[in-house]
């Protein structure tokens, strides 16, 4: 199984679509089911950060087109690498949007806005706050999420 993390910011293009995560969401859920991609999006503040999972080539393809996606201005890999088995089985794109209000209740500290703490933040913090919300999603399907 392979993976790639990753964080990117919204451009002024999807800023300006009427119902852009929707829309979005709807494409990946539907294009994931297809290329056996699981995973989970979370944006905060007009930051993405996804974990997907899945076989290397259909990853990396579906990495690629995300990089050249004109609704992102920055894409910025985190980690990649293989590992024994998926982490969001059966999530073909759980979805959720917070705050750094909700940062700062999981990491039990004050950050006063999202970039400084995506800058300071290790692949580590970030994949805590995923598993954070995993733990909310537990027992639900991508489509209820």
């Amino acid at each position: 199984m392979y993976y790639i993390f990753y964080q990117a910011v919204e451009s002024a293009v999807f800023k300006n679509l009427e119902n852009g995560i929707e829309n979005l969401l709807n494409y990946s859920r539907e294009n994931n089911k297809k290329l056996n991609i699981t995973g989970l999006l979370l944006f905060i503040e007009g930051t993405f950060i996804q974990y997907i999972e899945g076989e290397e080539f259909e990853v990396r393809k579906l990495y690629e087109s995300i990089k050249e996606d004109k609704r992102l201005a920055i894409v910025k890999t985190i980690d990649e690498g293989t590992t024994d088995k998926r982490i969001f089985e059966n999530w073909d794109m759980a979805y959720d949007e917070f705050t750094i209000e909700t940062v700062n209740k999981i990491e039990k500290i004050k950050y006063p806005n999202i970039q400084k703490y995506l800058a300071t933040a290790s692949a580590i913090k970030l994949i805590k706050l995923m598993v954070q919300r995993k733990k909310i999603f537990e027992g639900l399907d991508s489509q209820s999420i």
